[in-house]
């Protein structure tokens, strides 16, 4: 079974240093399926969104830009895992 690489994301804003972190371990598979669920949603909450005449708010826009970057980090940890397992793979 292929697994994720640790992927810390979600800077601090005084430090800079990440406050989150998709864990090391988990099936590769399961992991992409949970970024697809979180980009899907971010999709249906934009689409929703654009039907109406106000715009985005500022929560809305937080909002999307979470679920964004924990798609993003679960996808990292989840490419380090396969080139690490192919790097393993090879002769």
């Amino acid at each position: 079974m292929i697994t994720s690489r640790e992927r810390t994301f979600e800077g601090l804003s005084k430090t800079g240093v990440d406050a989150l972190a998709v864990r090391s371990g988990l099936p590769v598979e399961d992991l992409m399926e949970l970024s697809s669920c979180r980009l899907a949603e971010t999709l249906e909450l934009l689409r929703e969104q654009a039907e109406g005449d106000e715009g985005l708010s500022q929560n809305t826009l937080y909002v999307v830009q979470n679920q964004l970057e924990t798609a993003k980090a679960m996808l990292d940890a989840c490419t380090a895992g396969l080139v690490q397992f192919g790097g393993r793979a090879r002769p």
